[in-house]
């Protein structure tokens, strides 16, 4: 019987029900009706600290910092097939808390590589989606899939850059393109996951 696989989506939007989180919860929602666990995670109105550069992460995989939600959040990765980021735009980059976030929890991954330099999200499945009002959503975009490259992850694409306008709460539904562009990606997202399980399970 075929592992049954898990995605974990963080919003790093301070708004917990706002345009960032109704695209992920809407990515969700077709990868759950294929049959896959699905949890969101909200960090974008969560307290957490920047990293300090410390290196105490290496070797034991946890950020010394213990009283915010990273830590949390990388066992979640950890026991996840499939990550998705969500940001809004914030001066052309993904918000203070995203960034905040994906430095600890990418050093505590990268500052624990096995012999071969790989590391726990090796191979795992990873997009982004960025929501702006005007302008940025490229930039962003890029940031959170410089993050999934250089964890050696695997990136699903849509027919479009899975970037969204949505100037006004409660908008981004009206930009179809977007919608379209985000359905095909959580469809891929699901394929590609499938298709690395099923690889695993065979050489295994």
């Amino acid at each position: 019987m075929s592992k049954l696989l898990k995605v974990v989506a963080f919003n790093g939007s301070p708004r917990a029900n706002g345009n960032t989180a109704y695209c992920l919860k809407r990515m969700l929602d077709i990868i759950s009706d294929k049959g896959i666990k699905t949890e969101l995670v909200q960090i974008g109105n969560k307290k957490i600290e920047g990293c300090s550069a410390c290196r105490q992460c290496k070797d034991n995989k946890y950020c010394i910092k213990k009283k915010d939600i990273v830590n949390e959040s990388i066992d979640k990765m950890r026991e996840s097939d499939g990550i998705i980021l969500g940001s809004p735009v914030y001066f052309a980059g993904m918000s203070g808390n995203m960034k905040n976030f994906v430095d600890r929890v990418g050093y505590c991954f990268r500052n624990n590589c096995d012999k071969d330099r790989h590391n726990d999200l090796y191979r795992k499945v990873g997009c982004g989606i960025s929501v702006n009002a005007t302008g940025g959503a490229a930039n962003t975009y890029s940031q959170m899939n410089y993050f999934f490259g250089i964890n050696e992850m695997i990136i699903p694409s849509s027919v479009y850059w899975n970037l969204v306008a949505a100037y006004e709460p409660k908008t981004a539904e009206k930009d179809k393109n977007a919608m379209f562009t985000i359905d095909r990606l959580a469809e891929n997202m699901v394929w590609v996951m499938e298709a690395v399980r099923d690889k695993k399970e065979k050489t295994n």
